[in-house]
């Protein structure tokens, strides 16, 4: 048999024991020695000779394996060596202990370990790790998140950019990822090192002359007749080749600006920066603006499609949707600019918001970088915003404070809508918007709405009516609904005191009807029936009430008969037999309070508001049916809704010419008193 090769063990120094000790137990394994230093192999009686001088000279050999990869100025640790136990031991004692000094000791060195710039990144780690090695033998680890956080925390200024790129993600990246990039980046600085350094000197050897400087601003570039501070009219400010950078572009633009058609393409971006949400990063290696906060939009609406988001880091996040923001630009003198940022893409996991400065050569804008910040101006030469620089990286001087929907100048937002559909719950809100029940709707499913105190007045309540375990109607009329709700605490402006419903078991669509007294049910009935059976084609078979007197009157008992139609009645004391007008009725006091209360008008508009509350539970979802309004089940076509208004917001009401003098005002400012359909309100 061929005799193995010697295996090399790198020495033990007293300050790599955790190496060197896995080194020498694959040493001793290599030559089948280990279970003697272990303990495991016994030395076999005297009596069996030739086994037991076989033994011995394999324990010498582990022996000698062990004291000869020591240094000779730690063998005073180990006495005089006979016996490969009592060594390992000893050694392990000493260089394991588990105190809190020996902790102290490696906690320190850790903590103090720093990369020089010009050092070997491969010798760097291997340090590192033999101090985690060695805390978690004395009973001290470290996780793994927290080994990369003590490697890249030990970085030099270099490696910056890859720092921020992989800190880029929630995600910590394991320690293997982060090695081997850290080795590809440290080749790439060698080789950038080596070529810049030749262009350097030919560079040096052709040019000898100052760079051009302003003696207005004092900034290099330009020279005072082009300086952009200077009153009068701005020019575009372009620097020149002597200039610290050339001019990038970036896609801020002024509130006068169109919206750009493009669809941005993701790439990949590798500049990101420890920051919070609300912060915007000039980024050269981003296409397009990215912002990680849904809040933060104007207007947002869903990709199709999500778009991968390729990250410094190597790993794929997703967009899911693009859309516009406003933002509040800080500009010199104290002065505020709002700029409103388009094609932006809403990537939820990334952990801060980018500002593309490729994006600007689409509309114009230019960039000028320098040591303490950059300016980005428009077409014009304007000045529409600054960044700061902040290390290697530039801040956008901003606030998005103040940037949130103004009803009075901007297009309306989550929470006018809510209050334009009578006070709507958002998750309704949102199957309207991602079911496009309807047209002209611009609600941002992804929005929230803020907390509403007319809400919170209207609709408290204790429990909900179970619900009805009866099968649902097949076709329109064959099963509806019906109850009076009432004596309302105040008479409307006609002097109603109650309202009669009818609703549709098969569409839910509903019909409203307010009235002074209740003997007044019959006669709205018989119009009602007219009504919705000429429109429909459809003949009434079942009408289901509760045991009120209004629906129990002789006239109304023969009249359903000589109809044919079946009149379903509820158990006295029972209305939640009759759940769904029941829940109807609770549902549009519900909604008529709120908005009286959002209103600030006075209960006896409650006649107008439960009007508007039945018009929009029309044009609104419900459980009942799937993707669709009551209105598109009943007529057959989706609803538009871009003409709604808040219930009770001011309104203009136009004065005829033969009504006003010669100076009068042609305008009179009035309260909006609802929406409704002539067949919903009487």
């Amino acid at each position: 048999m061929a005799e193995s090769k010697s295996v090399t063990l790198v020495p033990l120094n007293g300050s790599n024991y955790p190496t060197w000790k896995i080194q020498c137990r694959m040493a001793l394994i290599k030559d089948g020695l280990w279970n003697i230093v272990n303990g495991t192999e016994g030395a076999p009686g005297q009596a069996q000779a030739e086994k037991y001088a076989k033994f011995m000279s394999r324990r010498d050999r582990a022996l000698a394996t062990i004291v000869l990869s020591v240094e000779p100025s730690l063998l005073y640790l180990l006495g005089e060596p006979d016996d490969p136990i009592v060594v390992w031991k000893k050694l392990s004692d000493q260089f394991q202990k588990k105190t809190w000094a020996n902790k102290l000791e490696l906690r320190r060195k850790l903590y103090s370990l720093r990369l020089k710039e010009g050092e070997s990144v491969q010798k760097h780690i291997k340090v590192l790790t033999e101090l985690f090695e060695g805390l978690a033998v004395i009973g001290d680890p470290i996780k793994e998140e927290d080994q990369v956080v003590h490697l890249l925390a030990s970085l030099p200024e270099p490696f910056n950019m890859l720092v921020t790129a992989l800190d880029a993600s929630t995600d910590v990246p394991n320690l293997d990822v982060v090695t081997e990039r850290l080795l590809h980046e440290e080749r790439k600085l060698k080789d950038r090192e080596g070529s810049g350094s030749s262009h350097e000197k030919a560079m040096t050897s052709r040019f000898k002359r100052k760079p051009v400087e302003c003696l207005h601003c004092g900034k290099t570039g330009h020279i005072k007749r082009n300086c952009h501070l200077l009153s009068g009219e701005k020019k575009k400010f372009r620097p020149n080749r002597h200039g610290k950078q050339k001019a990038n572009k970036a896609s801020v633009v002024d509130e006068c600006s169109t919206d750009s058609g493009s669809d941005a393409l993701m790439v990949s971006h590798k500049v990101l920066s420890a920051s919070t949400p609300s912060k915007w990063i000039i980024d050269s290696g981003a296409s397009c603006h990215m912002c990680c906060d849904s809040e933060l939009f104007d207007k947002l609406e869903d990709l199709k499609h999500p778009i991968d988001v390729l990250i410094g880091d190597g790993r794929t996040l997703k967009a899911t949707g693009r859309g516009i923001i406003f933002v509040n630009m800080k500009l010199p003198n104290k002065k505020w600019n709002e700029c409103r940022l388009l094609d932006v893409l809403y990537v939820p996991k990334l952990s801060y918001n980018l500002l593309s400065i490729s994006k600007a050569t689409e509309l114009g804008n230019t960039t000028d970088f320098n040591e303490k910040g950059c300016q980005i101006y428009n077409a014009k030469g304007k000045l529409i915003a600054e960044g700061s620089k902040i290390g290697s990286l530039y801040y956008l001087n901003c606030s998005m404070g103040n940037v949130k929907v103004n009803v009075a100048n901007r297009k309306t937002n989550e929470n006018i809508w809510h209050r334009r559909f009578g006070h709507l719950g958002i998750q309704n809100l949102r199957r309207l918007a991602r079911s496009k029940m309807v047209r002209g709707f611009d609600f941002n499913a992804l929005k929230q709405i803020d907390f509403c105190e007319a809400c919170v007045e209207g609709k408290h309540h204790r429990t909900q009516f179970p619900t009805s375990n009866s099968g649902r109607a097949k076709e329109p009329l064959a099963l509806v609904h019906s109850d009076v709700c009432g004596k309302v605490n105040a008479k409307s402006l006609g002097g109603a005191e109650y309202f009669l419903t009818f609703i549709d078991d098969f569409s839910h669509y509903t019909w409203v009807y307010v009235l002074k007294k209740k003997d007044e049910v019959f006669n709205y009935f018989l119009k009602w029936k007219a009504l919705v059976e000429r429109s429909s084609g459809k003949h009434l078979k079942v009408l289901r009430s509760d045991n009120g007197g209004e629906y129990l009157s002789t006239e109304f008992k023969d009249y359903l008969k000589s109809e044919g139609i079946r009149h379903e009645r509820t158990v006295p004391k029972s209305p939640e037999q009759n759940g769904i007008a029941e829940r109807m009725n609770r549902t549009l006091v519900e909604t008529l309070r709120s908005m009286l209360v959002d209103a600030k008008l006075p209960q006896a508009f409650w006649a107008e508001a439960v009007s508007t509350a039945v018009y929009l539970r029309n044009r609104s979802p419900t459980k009942a049916i799937e993707d669709m309004t009551p209105f598109e089940a009943w007529m057959k076509q989706k609803p538009q809704v871009e003409h709604l208004r808040v219930f009770g917001c001011d309104a203009y009401a136009h004065v005829a010419k033969d009504e006003r003098k010669k100076i009068g005002f042609k305008v009179k400012k009035m309260y909006f008193p609802g929406l409704w359909r002539g067949n919903e309100r009487l």
